[in-house]
């Protein structure tokens, strides 16, 4: 494992086959302000490198992706709960966050979750961070990959349970004081670059789906940057959550033959 003291977002990748210096850097999904101060020093690696490489490319197709926001046809929030649980959970998400889930009954739950975000982030940023980064690299003629194919994103979204993904929706509109507690923790880790805390505390949220959404989404994360690292220097931006662990990519590098050295940015 990694220690601790060697905490940090941005790390400088050496390739067993020599060459100039790939990086790995370990953005978050939270679109809040306060999260991107260490963005213009992220820019300047972004121009040193001839490739940008986000989870995936995320140009490819917009409309695809946002079908795969909606419940299939024969179905719909208030179906699954029932009308009167439905109105229960519709009377609470008014109340909280003057948001009426009654106009977007066929949206997936954990996309109206997602929604959700913006109520709970001080300053919202228009941009999520990893779309910034990409839209810097494209401005500076950077070659923009994707570390996973669209569809393999697509069927990330199949793998949460329908049942799981409402019980949710319930506990937050119940509950948003503890979900409150549990963006601020998020985003405490990441000012803090605590890769380890974002590490356990995403394992603890995904529960038995871990596998599917981090550990396997690993290796292919790391297999793509061992191979598009050996054709030219490339900066690679994916989620924190997946730096750090036995299966993290930062210890996938290592075993590939990469040498790893933690790069400290300045506030």
């Amino acid at each position: 494992m990694l220690k601790q003291k060697y905490n940090t977002l941005l790390w400088e990748l050496l390739s067993p086959s020599g060459g100039k210096s790939s990086y790995l850097f370990g953005t978050i999904h939270l679109p809040d302000q306060s999260l991107f101060r260490r963005i213009p020093q992220v820019k300047l690696y972004i121009e040193l490198c001839d490739a940008f490489m986000a989870e995936y490319k995320l140009d490819e197709n917009p409309q695809v992706v946002q079908q795969a926001f909606y419940l299939d046809s024969e179905n719909s929030i208030d179906k699954c709960l029932g009308e009167r649980k439905f109105q229960r959970v519709r009377k609470q998400f008014l109340k909280s966050f003057d948001f009426d889930i009654g106009q977007y009954r066929y949206i997936k739950p954990m996309v109206l979750e997602n929604m959700m975000v913006a109520k709970f982030l001080d300053q919202p940023a228009a941009q999520a961070m990893d779309v910034l980064l990409y839209e810097h690299a494209r401005e500076k003629g950077k070659i923009l990959l994707g570390a996973e194919s669209l569809q393999s994103q697509l069927d990330i979204m199949q793998i949460f349970p329908l049942k799981q993904q409402l019980q949710n929706l319930v506990k937050l509109s119940r509950n948003p004081a503890r979900y409150s507690r549990m963006i601020r923790k998020v985003k405490g880790y990441y000012q803090m670059e605590n890769i380890v805390g974002l590490y356990k505390i995403s394992l603890a949220s995904l529960g038995s789906m871990k596998k599917n959404l981090v550990f396997d989404r690993n290796v292919r994360i790391a297999n793509s940057i061992s191979e598009q690292s050996n054709e030219y220097p490339l900066f690679c931006a994916v989620g924190a959550a997946h730096l750090y662990g036995e299966t993290g990519i930062l210890r996938l590098m290592k075993q590939r033959g990469y040498t790893l050295r933690p790069l400290h940015l300045k506030l």
